[in-house]
């Protein structure tokens, strides 16, 4: 996972200093690794729900639950490809983590400066 202001940074960055030729592509790596039943866990913490936990639904329960929010067939399609496609791994990182790829934000601090405000603003509606 990683923050969308250090996309931005490094992309900024790379824009600036035009040290690339054409188009390149550069991955980038979060801070750390993290599966999504950890990311819970720190955003329980964080939100003081300590038992809340990652729970994986089947396509077919994913499929109802996008269906019942509005959701059209085309985007149900194009979300459940992705799903597929990153837990098979067709879609994964090919460089290894490095100091040169790997962001700066931690998870903690995208949870207390962006997620957190967000989710009181969304509890007071």
């Amino acid at each position: 996972m990683i923050a969308t202001r250090d996309i931005g940074r490094i992309a900024g960055e790379a824009m600036l200093k035009r040290n690339y030729k054409g188009q390149q592509i550069r991955e980038l790596h979060g801070s750390c690794d993290l599966s999504m039943s950890e990311a819970v866990v720190l955003i329980g913490k964080a939100i003081d729900k300590p038992n809340l936990s990652y729970i994986q639904q089947t396509e077919e329960e994913a499929r109802k639950e996008m269906r019942m929010h509005g959701y059209s067939e085309h985007i149900i399609g194009l979300v459940l490809e992705t799903t597929r496609a990153l837990n098979t791994k067709h879609i994964r990182m090919l460089e290894q983590r490095s100091f040169k790829n790997t962001s700066s934000t931690s998870f903690e601090t995208f949870i207390n400066e962006v997620f957190i405000p967000q989710y009181e603003k969304e509890a007071q509606i």
